[in-house]
């Protein structure tokens, strides 16, 4: 990033407040006050907030500082969707031009819908996340751009990558604000990367919930603090995210929280009972295939092979299972796993198949066998039921943690489809399946079939 001389525009923005009450009469309070001036001092700023504490209309004044301060300029802002992007962040910045207006002061030309052309060499544009590419942005490009990215929370990576290359000008700034709701993503990592300065809001500290009164129409104020006090308990979810504007444990949506997972991986005790395998067989293409070895609560074995033939996969998954002495093997049969475990059976290892899609033991509570499993999964890692060294491994502890659900008309629990995941820039969950395979239960009797010659009396990986 280029370095701001004395001549330069954003020196002028010492008194962002000051110069918004001037200019449309409204006066932000303290906190607003804090983004707008820490916004052009450190140039990356990603905001954290509670519910309804004025955060858009933060926003919104910042466009209007860029927009009219620096020349030549760029202003990109998005939203996850267009209706955000209009009715929200474009509604205040439409309000406060006319405002600017009344008492005055014409900036510029009025904007349009969701684009500004104040300036000749000025020009804001608004863009919803699911259209957003870099080749959306039209009109000349500018040594100063200002991105602002509202409820960042929907924010995906592929979008995310987009918006960095808008941000490689001389003088480029970066506003990420939303409220905590997913514990993943680009707004939540940015919460981690030191480029980054990170600041959050609580609705404790809003001037109506603050003093009692209504100083600020539209802000929370102190009976809707109280009203999720009373409902949810301040030990909630609701409280830490809509009140206190932080990071709950995980989002509200997904299945496995990150400390579960992260205790999981410090305890290394070894576990009691048989060893099972659980194996998350790959298509060719872009998917792995993992297998998981457990004994009793312990997950103490992981290895990731590249997607290859039935043959293949079905000599790797025996080394496997030879190596960690397995009693029972959990084969996904989605697709060419069928064909693993007709190998596996052929030669006469403890093997069953398990169709993800096929049906649970809890048929009037899951949707699905895969949703069974991955909730079952979820209530050991929380009881401490799940551990080992398994759980350190980072690619299981994104798809653990990164795995959403929802429920049917019907009130059954069902797994976010892997094509979703896709879609929001999520990688498929296979060293999480091969988890989930692993601590399945099986609706089977235990195989009477020992595995063949040749298996060591114990195993490699155990002391």
């Amino acid at each position: 990033m280029g370095t701001l001389t004395a001549d330069h525009p954003a020196l002028d923005l010492v008194d962002p407040a000051g110069w918004i009450c001037e200019v449309t009469g409204a006066e932000p309070w303290s906190r607003q006050e804090e983004i707008l001036k820490e916004l052009f001092r450190s140039r990356r700023l990603v905001v954290r907030s509670a519910n309804a504490v004025g955060k858009s209309w933060t926003a919104a004044q910042a466009i209007l500082l860029f927009a009219t301060h620096f020349h030549p300029s760029v202003v990109v802002t998005t939203a996850p969707t267009f209706r955000q992007v209009r009715d929200v962040i474009w509604r205040e910045l439409h309000r406060s031009w006319r405002s600017a207006l009344e008492r005055g002061w014409k900036l510029g030309k009025e904007p349009l819908q969701t684009i500004w052309r104040p300036f000749p060499d000025v020009l804001v544009e608004g863009i919803a996340v699911p259209h957003w590419a870099a080749s959306n942005i039209q009109g000349p490009h500018s040594e100063h751009v200002l991105v602002v990215v509202d409820e960042a929370q929907g924010l995906t990576w592929e979008v995310w990558s987009g918006i960095q290359t808008l941000l490689r000008g001389r003088f480029s700034f970066l506003l990420m604000i939303g409220n905590p709701t997913r514990v993943e993503g680009p707004f939540y990592e940015a919460f981690r990367d030191p480029q980054f300065s990170q600041m959050g809001i609580s609705a404790l500290e809003s001037p109506n919930v603050e003093t009692g009164r209504i100083l600020i129409p539209g802000l929370v104020t102190k009976e809707d603090v109280e009203e999720i006090r009373q409902r949810y308990g301040e030990d909630s979810w609701e409280w830490k995210v809509w009140v206190l504007g932080e990071f709950a444990e995980r989002s509200e949506d997904v299945l496995v929280a990150l400390s579960w997972v992260e205790k999981a991986g410090l305890r290394n005790e070894p576990g009691e009972g048989r060893v099972e395998v659980g194996a998350d067989i790959a298509r060719y293409g872009g998917d792995h295939t993992v297998f998981v070895a457990r004994k009793g609560g312990c997950a103490f074995a992981l290895q990731e092979c590249p997607p290859g033939s039935t043959m293949e996969t079905a000599g790797r998954l025996i080394a496997f299972a030879r190596k960690a002495r397995a009693e029972l093997i959990k084969v996904d049969v989605t697709g060419v796993g069928a064909g693993v475990v007709d190998r596996l059976k052929e030669q006469g290892y403890p093997v069953v198949g398990v169709e993800f899609g096929g049906r649970p033991i809890e048929k009037e509570r899951f949707e699905n066998k895969s949703a069974e499993m991955w909730w079952n999964l979820a209530e050991m890692l929380q009881k401490g039921e799940a551990w080992g060294p398994v759980f350190k491994d980072r690619n299981v502890v994104r798809d653990l943690t990164g795995r959403k659900y929802s429920y049917t008309s019907a009130g059954r629990i069902k797994l976010e489809s892997k094509e979703a995941m896709r879609k929001r820039g999520v990688p498929s969950p296979d060293w999480g399946d091969a988890v989930a395979l692993a601590y399945a239960a099986v609706d089977v009797r235990r195989p009477e079939v020992p595995l063949p010659m040749g298996i060591e009396r114990r195993s490699p990986w155990r002391r």
